[in-house]
């Protein structure tokens, strides 16, 4: 999955002629997928996917404690098989402001929930989100992996000055300090 699309690199060197368009597809790839193992981020989430949790260990009380980072919840699916109604919980964490993902869903106490499960703990409790840690990536660190791909277009044909460096201080800015797994 691309960040960012082929007509972007061309129009960012001015040359929407180039007929490399193959070359630059690998490269957008690459700089994208770079950009997530250099941050420990998913910037995009193309589709609603389910992801297990367990109904003990990665609760606290109310609370529970989201695996991965999510940027909409579609559905939660308590352990015993009962859909919690999104009334009935609130999304706290990053994801409450800015655009960020959120890490965990907190149960009200008014609902009269409990975290739970029927027979067995282990990925009980199944929500249906996008697992991403943005719907899109930031745009300042779009611009920055539009201008490596172009650094690396150009360096296939004449030899060029070191990547700027904003560019990798972008990125890095992006760099998740640590990740968290239960």
């Amino acid at each position: 999955m691309a960040y960012f699309l082929k007509a972007d690199v061309k129009t960012s060197i001015g040359k929407t002629d180039i007929v490399d368009d193959d070359f630059i597809d690998d490269l957008i790839e690459e700089v994208s997928r770079d950009t997530d193992r250099i941050t420990g981020r998913v910037y995009e989430a193309p589709a609603l996917a389910d992801l297990g949790h367990h109904a003990e260990n990665d609760v606290y009380e109310l609370t529970l404690f989201l695996k991965e980072w999510a940027t909409e919840i579609d559905t939660v699916t308590n352990g015993d098989g009962v859909v919690v109604a999104a009334t009935d919980y609130v999304l706290t964490g990053e994801g409450t402001q800015n655009g960020l993902p959120f890490v965990e869903i907190v149960l009200k106490r008014g609902s009269g929930l409990s975290w739970t499960f029927s027979e067995s703990p282990e990925e009980a409790i199944v929500i249906n989100a996008k697992w991403a840690f943005s719907v899109t990536p930031p745009e300042d660190l779009k611009r920055a992996m539009i201008r490596k791909t172009v650094y690396l277009l150009l360096t296939r044909k004449e030899k060029l000055d070191a990547l700027p460096v904003w560019v990798d201080q972008i990125i890095a800015r992006y760099a998740a300090p640590f990740k968290v797994v239960f």
